[in-house]
């Protein structure tokens, strides 16, 4: 149900690129027009949230709903 709440949602198969590679996360940014540092990762594997980072995005590991609610309520992305 969080997820419902964003404009943009995208998986990467969908562009031809492979997580983590830091290329897959600047396709998708680009088909969104927008800038690395405007974007936000949701994944529940490390190796995929260390490859977003490296290419500028913010990034939060997905452990539960409520602890991703809190995250995303912290960077200011939801609804208090």
């Amino acid at each position: 149900p969080v997820l419902s709440q964003f404009e943009v949602q995208g998986a990467s198969h969908l562009l031809g690129y492979a997580k983590p590679s830091p290329v897959s996360y600047r396709s998708f940014c680009n088909v969104l027009g927008a800038s690395p540092g405007e974007c936000v990762f949701i994944d529940d594997r490390q190796l995929n949230i260390d490859g977003a980072m490296e290419a500028g995005l913010d990034a939060i590991l997905f452990r539960d709903a409520a602890q991703l609610e809190r995250e995303l309520a912290d960077r200011r992305l939801l609804p208090v």
